[in-house]
């Protein structure tokens, strides 16, 4: 039993994780007046992320 809630435990940090920095990087692209679906987010998270690595290494020398 411990362990089955230990599981759920990390998986619920797990979605709280990736919902959060999804709309962080969302927030981040359009504030620097990048076009961003935010219906279709889900789908062009792949892209969104690529953009957003390709931006801040470009501005800074690192990723993030």
């Amino acid at each position: 039993m411990i362990l089955i809630d230990f599981f759920i435990i990390i998986g619920a940090l797990s979605v709280i994780w990736n919902i959060s920095t999804t709309i962080f990087i969302y927030e981040d692209l359009r504030m620097r007046n990048m076009k961003v679906n935010f219906v279709l987010l889900r789908l062009f998270v792949p892209k969104y992320v690529t953009q957003h690595r390709l931006i801040t290494l470009k501005e800074n020398g690192k990723i993030g």
